[in-house]
């Protein structure tokens, strides 16, 4: 297990803000996970979905990517790792002609963060599929939650804060290879409208119940609006894309936003988890 004290997180952050961690520490197999969860570090995964709020984050960072990436397929049953990107698991199942995850196809970051968070798209979440959870309590402990023990909803589950995900088993159904193919293909295609090629995150904002957030936030006249180095995108006003920007544009990027938008009668709510 490798430890750094003040270590540069930038890198391992889609969005790219520069900032700093007290310490990171990489585990490389369950007794060094184990080991360093009783210290209620914060987790890092794919980096995808993460704003660091603060230039230096006086905390511990355990950063999973790099490790807990097996894969194991066994009747229409298949075990990923938490660390395992979430695109390649749906790829991997594909070619088994297993079906059930290809609406997912495109979305970025891990496994664990998948679950944690139910991604998902009008074709589907991640926790349709999902058959047992195996996690690391804060006390060391490793546990294995059933379905029946876990509740998801819309970008919800309760996985998250019991502990550090490090493996995922799912179910899923037999099917014509190119009939997935097909609905992969789909799932492309519903995010052809998100920004492409810039620092990004996925969605900042949960979609109120009557009207998605990127027209929201378009209405409110924030589409391509910038506060110093960080705007919502011109493509899709529900994607903060940096440019050049420090935290604290994007936490005001943020307050901005949801003050505009309770104004209007609406309450927005993070998708994204800020680090502060």
């Amino acid at each position: 297990m490798k430890r750094f004290k003040n270590f540069e997180l930038t890198s391992f952050s889609s969005l790219g803000v520069k900032a700093f961690c007290r310490e990171a520490v990489f585990p490389e197999n369950l007794e060094d996970l184990k080991e360093v969860v009783q210290e209620r570090p914060k987790i890092l995964g794919g980096g995808t979905n993460v704003l660091f709020g603060r230039s230096f984050l006086d905390f511990k960072v355990v950063v999973m990517r790099g490790a807990f990436k097996e894969m194991e397929f066994y009747e229409n049953r298949a075990l990923f790792g938490a660390g395992l990107y979430l695109s390649k698991a749906v790829e991997e199942a594909a070619k088994r002609g297993l079906s059930g995850l290809e609406g997912l196809f495109g979305i970025p970051g891990t496994v664990a963060g998948a679950v944690c968070g139910n991604a998902g798209t009008r074709l589907g979440s991640i926790g349709d599929v999902v058959k047992k959870v195996f996690l690391i309590s804060w006390n060391g402990e490793e546990i294995c939650l059933e379905n029946s023990q876990l509740r998801f909803g819309y970008r919800y589950s309760s996985v998250k804060g019991l502990g550090v995900v490090f493996a995922v088993e799912v179910e899923l159904e037999r099917c014509r290879k190119d009939v997935i193919e097909r609905r992969m293909n789909e799932a492309l295609k519903i995010r052809e409208g998100q920004p492409r090629g810039v620092k990004t995150l996925g969605c900042t904002f949960k979609n109120p119940p009557s009207i998605p957030a990127g027209i929201l936030l378009e209405r409110l006249g924030l589409k391509g609006f910038r506060v110093g180095g960080a705007s919502f995108s011109e493509v899709h006003a529900n994607f903060m894309v940096n440019q050049g920007g420090r935290p604290e544009d994007f936490l005001e990027l943020i307050r901005l936003a949801k003050e505009r938008a309770r104004e209007v009668g609406f309450n927005l709510e993070e998708e994204i988890e800020v680090w502060v």
